[in-house]
C-alpha cells in the first residue's frame, strides 16, 4: 500500500524543495552582493514607469536616453521595489522571483531521463538537482538575482514555454501555455523573439503530425499575452512618435522626430558562425565578450566540445545498430533532447548572430548544463559513468565561474541616499542633462514641476531633429532657472558647442550637487544666449 503513494508523494514533494532551496540561495545571494544600483536602473527602469504613470512621455525629452519609450511592464516590479518598499525587502521580492528559473530548469530535466533504465527515480532527481545546481549558479544568472534587469524573468518566461513544450502528454492545451509564456517573454523583452524559431522547429522535431494544431495553440497562448503587455504599449508609441519602437529602426518607422537610421548595439554581436567557438573561448578565459563587465563560464566550451562528441557517437551508433534499437536502449529520452539540443543550438545562433548581449541569453546559459548532461547520457550509457561525470561536470563549472557585477552599494534606508539641496527643490526648473551617464533615477525624487531635456548620450538630438525642436521650444518657453545635472567629474565645457547650437550657455561656476550612493551629480546655472 505504502509503495502506491511514494512516488506521488515524491513528485510532488521534491520539487516544493527545490523551489524553497532556491528561494534560500537566492535571496542569500541577493543580500551578500548588496543593493543594486546598476546603469539601467539608474538611467530609465525606474523613470520608464515613472514617466508613464505621470503622463511625462512627451513632457520631458529623453532624460532616460535611447532607453527612455522603453515598454514600463517590464520594469514594473523593479519599480513598485524601489519605490515604495525598504531596500532589503525590495532586493528579496526582487531575488525570491529568481528561484522559478531553477524550479523550472529541475522540471525539464526530469522529462530527459528514464528511470527504469537508469536504475530508479532517484538517479534521475540526482541528475535533475545537479542540472538544477549549474542552472543556478550562471554567472549572468548570478549576477541577475535582486537586480532591476528583468533578464531573468524573461529567461524564466521562455523556461516555462520549453518545459510545456517538450513535458510528457500529447494534450494541446500544453502547446497553448506554452505559447502564453512566450507571448510574455516577448512582452517583457522584445528580444526574447529570437527563442520562437528555435521551439517551433523543436516542437515540429518532437511531434511532426500534430504540429499545425500545437502551433494554433501556441499562437493563441502568445496573442493572449503579448497582445495587452506587449502590442499595446507599441501602439501607444506609435500614436506618440509614429515609431511603436521609438527610436529604435527609425529607418523603417520613418518618425519626423528623429534621424531615418538604425540605432542598434553592435559592440557584443558574433561576426558569423565560425566567431563561436573563439567567443565560449573568451568567456571561458574571463574575457567577456559578450557583457560590459568581467565574468569567466566554461559551460559553452564544454557544451561545444560535447555536442561534436554526441555528433560522433549518433552517427556511429546509427550506422553500427540502427536507428530503432539506439533510440530504445538510450537512458534518455533522445526525441526529448533532440528537441532541446535544437532549441539551444537554433537560439543560440540566432542571438550571437544579432544581439551577443550576454544578459539576454539567460534562458540558454541554464539550458546548457541539462544538454551537457544529456550528451552525457547518450556517450556514456551508463548510470554509474553518468553520475560520475555529471558530478564533475558541475563541480568544474562551480569552481570555476565568476559571475558579472553590475554595480552593487552598501543597504541602508533608501535605495539612492539621495541628499538634494533645498536649491533644487523650489520646483519650475529646467534641467539640462549633460554626458552620457545615467541619471534619470532622480527625477522622481524632484518636483513634478521640473522638466528634464538630454541631448547627449546614446540617443544623440542635434537642435535640427523633431526632438531637438522640442528641445528648444521648451528652452524658449522656460522663465523660472535652467540647470545642468550632470555626474561632478563632466566638465561642461566639452558640451558648451551644443549647449549654444539649443540657445544656451554656462553662467559662472558656482554649482549645486545631489549626493548619492550611485555617485555625486552636478548642477550648474546655464543662461539663455543672445543669437
Amino acid at each position: 500500500m505504502l509503495g502506491k503513494f511514494r512516488r506521488p508523494l515524491e513528485s510532488h514533494v521534491i520539487p516544493f524543495i527545490v523551489f524553497g532551496s532556491a528561494v534560500v540561495f537566492c535571496v542569500y545571494y541577493a543580500l551578500h552582493a548588496g543593493l543594486d544600483v546598476n546603469w539601467d536602473l539608474r538611467n530609465y527602469h525606474i523613470y520608464s514607469v515613472y514617466a508613464f504613470l505621470h503622463d511625462r512621455l512627451v513632457y520631458d525629452v529623453a532624460p532616460g536616453q535611447r532607453q527612455t519609450w522603453t515598454n514600463p511592464f517590464g520594469v514594473l516590479l523593479p519599480y513598485l521595489a524601489v519605490m515604495f518598499t525598504k531596500p532589503v525587502i525590495g532586493s528579496v521580492i526582487l531575488a525570491a522571483c529568481s528561484a522559478a528559473n531553477i524550479l523550472l530548469i529541475y522540471l525539464i530535466a526530469c522529462q530527459l531521463f528514464r528511470p527504469a533504465l537508469l536504475g530508479g527515480r532517484w538517479v534521475v532527481q540526482c541528475l535533475a538537482i545537479l542540472c538544477a545546481v549549474a542552472a543556478g549558479t550562471g554567472p549572468v544568472f548570478l549576477s541577475l538575482i535582486g537586480v532591476s534587469m528583468n533578464d531573468n524573468l524573461v529567461a524564466a518566461c521562455i523556461l516555462a514555454a520549453v518545459y510545456f513544450a517538450i513535458r510528457d502528454g500529447s494534450a494541446v492545451r500544453q502547446y497553448f501555455w506554452s505559447g502564453l509564456f512566450l507571448g510574455l517573454a516577448v512582452a517583457l523583452k522584445l528580444t526574447a523573439l529570437i527563442y520562437i524559431p528555435g521551439l517551433a522547429v523543436a516542437v515540429l522535431v518532437l511531434n511532426p503530425r500534430r504540429f499545425h494544431r500545437q502551433a494554433l495553440a501556441a499562437a493563441g497562448g502568445f496573442l493572449l499575452t503579448f497582445i495587452p503587455f506587449g502590442a499595446t504599449w507599441a501602439v501607444y508609441m506609435y500614436r506618440l512618435f509614429d515609431n511603436p519602437l521609438m527610436p529604435l529602426y527609425n529607418d523603417l518607422f520613418k518618425s519626423e522626430l528623429y534621424p531615418s537610421v538604425a540605432l542598434k548595439d553592435t559592440r557584443f554581436i558574433f561576426h558569423g558562425v565560425g566567431d563561436f567557438f573563439p567567443k565560449f573561448s573568451e568567456i571561458a578565459a574571463g574575457a567577456h565578450p559578450t557583457t560590459e563587465v568581467g565574468m569567466v563560464d566554461l559551460r559553452y566550451v564544454i557544451f561545444a566540445i560535447f555536442l561534436f562528441v554526441f555528433v560522433l557517437v549518433l552517427l556511429d551508433s546509427l550506422l553500427r545498430r540502427g536507428r530503432h534499437r539506439g533510440l530504445q536502449d538510450s537512458i534518455v529520452e533522445l526525441k526529448k533532447l533532440l528537441s532541446l539540443l535544437i532549441f539551444v543550438v537554433t537560439s543560440l545562433l540566432l542571438w550571437g548572430l544579432m544581439f551577443g548581449i550576454g544578459r539576454y541569453a539567460v534562458a540558454l546559459e541554464q539550458l546548457i548544463p541539462v544538454c551537457v548532461i544529456g550528451l552525457l547520457a547518450v556517450i556514456t550509457q551508463d548510470a554509474r559513468r553518468l553520475l560520475i561525470m555529471s558530478f564533475a561536470s558541475v563541480a568544474l563549472l562551480l569552481t570555476t565561474t565568476v559571475p558579472a557585477n553590475w554595480a552593487r552599494a552598501k543597504f541602508s534606508d533608501s535605495w539612492f541616499e539621495l541628499a538634494i539641496p533645498p536649491e533644487l527643490q523650489a520646483g519650475d526648473q529646467l534641467f539640462v542633462m549633460l554626458s552620457g551617464e545615467p541619471m534619470a533615477y532622480v527625477i522622481p525624487y524632484l518636483p513634478a514641476t521640473d522638466r528634464f531635456v538630454r541631448f547627449e548620450g546614446n540617443l544623440p538630438i542635434s537642435a535640427d531633429d523633431g526632438l531637438g525642436q522640442r528641445i528648444k521650444e521648451i528652452v524658449a518657453a522656460q522663465d523660472g532657472p535652467i540647470m545642468t545635472l550632470s555626474p561632478e567629474s563632466f566638465d561642461e565645457e566639452t558640451s558648451s558647442a551644443a549647449l549654444a547650437t539649443f540657445g544656451l550657455k554656462k553662467e559662472g561656476d558656482d554649482c549645486l550637487y545631489i549626493d548619492s550612493n550611485a555617485g555625486r551629480l552636478k548642477s550648474c546655472r546655464l543662461i539663455k544666449s543672445v543669437n
